[in-house]
């Protein structure tokens, strides 16, 4: 089995050390599962942080990505993982349980949902949405309720970062913005923040 740069594994921090995490990792071993795991997590920020009994020269040469485990995490006290490639959301907001989860509703979520995104380094970085237990519905209420632009100079400064990033990367041929429209009703969804030209037909400052 190669590794694909998909499979992973967790690994609680109830456990309190990460060493035995390594077995999983070793080199030279015959092991399907070391031939094809790549990157572990523990449903924190950072690799060792809750794991006080964790040897202190430990070394796990394959990816850590970091959680940020419900919305009161985003403040704590530890440092987030540095290097990660992706940044995963929520920790089961759906479930009930105080041991498995920090029950959360979907307005709650979506109003940390853009301080979490700014935790990232570059925007290169992957932000994964909450992993649910079983409830569908959360997760489709989870979208429409993250907080629109607060100004439209928000989104102007955004364009100005979008559009430089796709000017100067040679592998974009061609891009267009949408929002070149007259009636409210062609944007489909799209914040007016993005319109190009007003209702009688005439180019926005936003250009």
């Amino acid at each position: 089995m190669r590794r694909s740069g998909k499979a992973g594994i967790s690994w609680p921090c109830q456990e309190l050390t990460s060493d035995p995490l390594l077995k999983f990792f070793q080199p030279g071993s015959t092991s399907l599962l070391e031939q094809k795991l790549c990157w572990h997590y523990n449903w924190n920020k950072n690799w060792d942080a809750l794991l006080p009994k964790t040897t202190p020269d430990l070394h796990i040469d394959v990816e850590f990505v970091p959680m940020i485990f419900a919305p009161e995490y985003l403040e704590d006290q530890y440092d987030l993982q540095s290097g990660a490639s992706c940044l995963l959301g929520y920790n089961e907001p759906d479930h009930h349980d105080p041991q498995v989860a920090v029950q959360t509703s979907v307005a709650t979520a979506a109003a940390g949902w853009v301080e979490l995104s700014k935790l990232r380094s570059t925007r290169g970085v992957k932000l994964v949405s909450p992993a649910v237990s079983f409830d569908i519905d959360w997760l489709k209420s989870f979208d429409p309720d993250v907080p629109p632009p607060q100004s439209q100079q928000q989104v102007h400064n955004f364009m100005g970062q979008a559009t430089k990033w796709l000017d100067e990367t040679d592998y974009i041929i061609k891009y267009a913005w949408f929002g070149a429209v007259r009636d409210p009703e062609n944007l489909h969804g799209v914040h007016p923040f993005n319109r190009l030209m007003d209702e009688q037909g005439e180019i926005t400052s936003f250009t």
